[in-house]
């Protein structure tokens, strides 16, 4: 096996582009009336 790399994380196995797969998230969350928060944790991967 040769290991993958991409900005999107699972591109190897996602077939439509990413905004797709946003906006389906973003459908599926309204019809059922959830909410999320973007959480800046200040981790940048350094350590």
């Amino acid at each position: 096996p040769v290991p993958t790399f991409s900005a999107c994380f699972g591109k190897a196995f996602l077939t439509l582009h990413p905004v797709r797969y946003a906006e389906e998230l973003v459908a599926r969350m309204d019809a059922v009336g959830a909410r999320a928060y973007l959480v800046n944790t200040g981790w940048n991967g350094t350590g």
